[in-house]
């Protein structure tokens, strides 16, 4: 697997993100990436279905914001908890 480096910006097509059975799915450089939502931090741990399906990505595709919880997630610091 590609090693992040804590300097490198990951961004990904928006197109290529998806939120379904509570986990948020991407593809990153041809590999399908999957990560358990209430895993990745206590916010989204106690959010609802509605406010978790909720959410947008930064046009520049860097990350995923949920206006209702207040969280923000860099799809860079998901790859480098992998």
């Amino acid at each position: 697997m590609e090693t992040i480096s804590q300097q490198q910006i990951i961004t990904v097509n928006p197109n290529d993100v998806k939120i379904e059975n509570g986990n948020l799915c991407f593809q990153f450089k041809g590999k399908d990436y999957v990560f358990k939502l209430k895993e990745i931090t206590s916010r989204l741990a106690a959010a609802t279905e509605k406010q978790i399906l909720n959410y947008s990505i930064s046009p520049s595709g860097y990350g995923i914001h949920w206006p209702e919880l207040d969280e923000d997630i860099s799809f860079s610091g998901l790859l480098k908890s992998k």
